[in-house]
């Protein structure tokens, strides 16, 4: 019990050595072992042609105790080191598997107790838009920011999100037209900038402005991601071949740098009506950093097919709030709800 607590208190003690003060040491007691080894070998070689008195002497400190004792102790050092770094890796993914599992879980579960509550409450005509939008939002809230701390254990930075709804993505009927159509904020992270928030842009952006969005509605492009680790790379090279990079933000590259959009979509051919267009868009999940490099090319499959497998689920919510709120919405079922809230006829509250 004794000796676990005492390796208990080493490793707490190791995990406060900085990362790159580990990879430094490591790095030197690496060469020095080598080169240690290295040492005996040539003195081995060397004392066994009888060479100079000088160099027998080098031969005499190579071979002595001492330097063995110490070479040992580099060595016992640069592994210990190494099970350290070893350690320090385990829990972190360790780490991350809990943190990744437990909020799938969490995303999935809270889908499920979301949908049932509308049903339920609408089936009771206690449900009303105002409370339709609030439980829609309160998930959305959640996945936004769950997400966001996700890709923060991914990157290493700090990372803002939001959700964007296409305004009347619920309205059916009604022929979409790229040209003319608008997204609007419906969820921002927590961490966003308070002075971001501020800016005084319209609350309602026409997607042909945003070249994020933009490539993303674009039917005859079938990308399901727009990726850049370099927005301001992105905005020279659009440049160099006469094109503008165009954001509603006018000081974008004041708060970001290194963005990621995935749309909210599903495939026309799910769909009753099937339109010309690959797939029907609703909204779109953003993210983004104020560093250069934060999403990296080498993440680029495992940070989109993670924020995708969410936006999957918001379509399917969406696609729910959609048909509900034209429900709730109808004149009949505003009547019987009102009735039943004040103890009232239908025919009265008519």
């Amino acid at each position: 019990m004794c000796m676990k607590k005492i390796v208990q208190k080493f490793f707490g003690l190791a995990d406060r050595i900085p990362e790159s003060a580990l990879t430094l040491l490591s790095f030197g007691t690496g060469i020095v072992t080598v080169l240690g080894w290295g040492l005996k070998a040539v003195a081995f070689f060397l004392d066994t042609k009888n060479t100079q008195e000088t160099v027998a002497n080098i031969v005499t400190f190579v071979n002595s105790p001492t330097f063995l004792v110490a070479l040992v102790c580099i060595g016992v050092f640069c592994f210990v080191i190494v099970v350290i770094k070893g350690v320090g890796y385990y829990r972190t993914s360790r780490a991350r598997l809990f943190l990744f599992s437990s909020s799938f879980y969490s995303a999935t579960q809270k889908l499920q107790e979301t949908t049932y509550k509308i049903k339920l409450r609408y089936d009771q005509y206690e449900l009303s838009d105002k409370q339709l939008f609030a439980m829609i939002n309160s998930y959305c809230d959640f996945i936004i920011n769950s997400l966001c701390m996700q890709l923060k254990h991914i990157t290493g930075q700090e990372i803002c999100g939001c959700i964007k709804l296409v305004d009347g993505f619920s309205d059916t009927q009604t022929p979409r037209a790229i040209t003319t159509e608008t997204v609007s904020d419906f969820v921002r992270s927590k961490n966003t900038n308070d002075n971001r928030i501020n800016i005084k842009v319209p609350k309602k952006v026409l997607i042909r402005d945003n070249i994020d969005f933009l490539e993303l509605m674009d039917y005859n492009n079938v990308r399901n991601q727009f990726y850049q680790p370099n927005l301001i790379k992105y905005a020279e090279e659009l440049a160099n071949d006469d094109k503008q990079y165009r954001n509603t933000t006018l000081n974008w590259k004041e708060y970001y740098k290194s963005t990621v959009v995935i749309p909210i979509q599903v495939s026309n051919e799910l769909l009753e009506h099937q339109e010309d267009e690959a797939y029907n868009v609703i909204g779109f999940m953003c993210f983004d950093s104020d560093k250069e490099g934060t999403f990296s090319m080498e993440l680029k499959e495992p940070i989109t097919n993670l924020i995708k497998a969410y936006a999957a689920l918001l379509y399917g919510l969406l696609d729910i709030y959609g048909v509900y709120l034209k429900r709730v919405l109808n004149k009949d079922y505003i009547a019987t709800r009102v009735a039943k809230q004040y103890n009232m006829d239908k025919t009265t509250s008519e």
